[in-house]
């Protein structure tokens, strides 16, 4: 500041962004967020978090006999929180021949252990805890379907993988979700867990729409969420941002 270098901040939580001077840019993941914390008066960019596809990329998979839904995130109440345990009982309610499966872990999942084994699906439901990057891939792709019942999220990396990998997401329509779930059959009305359980009971129904939305929401993935464009962009962005540099901060 003193010297008056360009400052890019990456702005990449939920709350309001460092302020400490008007001689900046910042960088939004999703336009969701820029709505919600932007700046009057100080300029701004989206630049989506860039997802490496290849690891991830698998072509959608026909609906299994004996489908399993999952849900990948850490369960420590930022995003996910106890009220999970209903949206996955509304799942196991509305397609009673599915199982799920839980990646990750975190302070709320004994709560939501508790609320599920009390509803009497704990037989219906494997925990995996954390697992290392490296089998996310794999774990994705055994899903027929994931949930996302997040309370809040300023993108959704997790989401992005799962897409990748030929998984449909169906998710609350909160914060930035909608962005990347594109589909109406695939964004819950937010806090209403039957809602995700009437939605995925839906997909798993009907091969045609799995796909429909699986197609609908991996050609926005793979046109805007790779490692490549969120590179290009911040290359755009501070070629730009150095050009207008003050002949002090040159210095």
């Amino acid at each position: 500041m003193e010297r008056g270098v360009p400052i890019v901040q990456s702005h990449c939580v939920i709350g309001d962004p460092w302020c400490g001077t008007d001689e900046q840019h910042l960088v939004f993941c999703s336009e969701w967020s820029r709505l919600r914390s932007g700046l009057r008066g100080i300029p701004d960019s989206v630049i989506n978090p860039g997802t490496p596809l290849g690891i991830f990329q698998s072509p959608r998979r026909p609906i299994s006999a004996n489908p399993v839904v999952g849900m990948v995130y850490r369960l420590d109440g930022d995003k996910i929180d106890d009220s999970a345990a209903r949206a996955i009982a509304c799942v196991l309610e509305e397609v009673p021949h599915a199982r799920f499966e839980v990646v990750g872990d975190g302070p709320v999942r004994p709560d939501i252990e508790r609320d599920l084994k009390a509803a009497g699906f704990s037989d219906r439901i494997t925990w995996h805890g954390y697992v290392p990057f490296v089998k996310l891939a794999s774990i994705h792709r055994s899903f027929d379907v994931e949930i996302a019942p997040v309370v809040a999220d300023v993108f959704g990396s997790g989401t992005v993988h799962a897409i990748a990998s030929g998984t449909p997401v169906v998710g609350y329509g909160i914060g930035a979700l909608p962005e990347l779930l594109r589909s109406d059959a695939a964004i819950a009305t937010p806090g209403s867990p039957e809602s995700i359980g009437r939605k995925v009971g839906s997909m798993l129904r009907d091969d045609d729409l799995h796909a429909r939305v699986h197609a609908m929401q991996w050609s926005h993935a793979s046109s805007n969420f790779g490692v490549e464009g969120m590179i290009s962009g911040y290359h755009r962005l501070f070629s730009e941002v150095a050009g207008h540099r003050t002949p002090a901060a040159s210095a």
